[in-house]
């Protein structure tokens, strides 16, 4: 059994402070997708190659210590408007930079989302994952994967848990797997709505 509830992941993004208004420290949203990371555990080998990639992501925020260039950020979008500042947000994969970063991370919470809300319309406890989180994959991280990558998660879903098996395993009773899971996207889907309006408006969506 994973040791991270499924309340407790709620909690974690509730737990993200906010900073001038609609910025988030970088320090608070990195905690919070370590735990959200732990989840996946409960899935098996199916999520293997997202829950490296979010690790890989988080790393990469770590690494900046809180500085891009020698200038100092404590928040998500001023770490990005220092990338553009600097000209950095093209770098694409080497070296990494927070822009490229933190849109691949929104992206996957975007999958998860859609996945819980595709368990939440079917009310089945027996229903495979698979189902739910194949739809999902193929709406969201599906299109900005490789073809070596897009074979391997579509394959690897097959790996999933029935939909009971898996809310057991994070502690949620199957009379209150839809009103944990709406909480849970009430509380993030701001987040990724905020983040991704911020890339919008930056014309940032397209990074490298």
């Amino acid at each position: 059994m994973t040791t991270l509830t499924f309340a407790e992941l709620t909690n974690d993004f509730k737990a993200i402070q906010v900073i001038n208004g609609d910025d988030y420290t970088a320090e608070s949203f990195v905690k919070a997708l370590k735990e959200f990371n732990k989840i996946f555990d409960a899935f098996g080998a199916a999520f293997y190659i997202v829950q490296s990639e979010v690790a890989s992501k988080v790393e990469t925020i770590e690494s900046f210590q809180n500085k891009i260039n020698g200038e100092s950020f404590v928040g998500l979008k001023e770490m990005i408007q220092l990338e553009i500042k600097h000209n950095l947000t093209q770098t694409g994969k080497y070296p990494p930079n927070g822009t490229r970063t933190v849109i691949r991370l929104v992206r996957t919470l975007e999958f998860f989302i859609r996945m819980l809300s595709n368990l939440r319309a079917n009310h089945a406890a027996e229903d495979c994952v698979y189902y739910a989180a194949s739809e999902a994959y193929s709406t969201t991280l599906y299109q900005y994967h490789t073809w070596a990558v897009r074979t391997a998660a579509s394959a690897a879903l097959y790996a999933c848990p029935y939909k009971s098996v898996l809310f057991t395993h994070v502690g949620v009773q199957e009379d209150n797997v839809n009103e944990e899971v709406t909480h849970f996207i009430d509380m993030v889907q701001p987040i990724v709505d905020n983040l991704n309006a911020f890339y919008t408006k930056h014309d940032l969506h397209n990074v490298p």
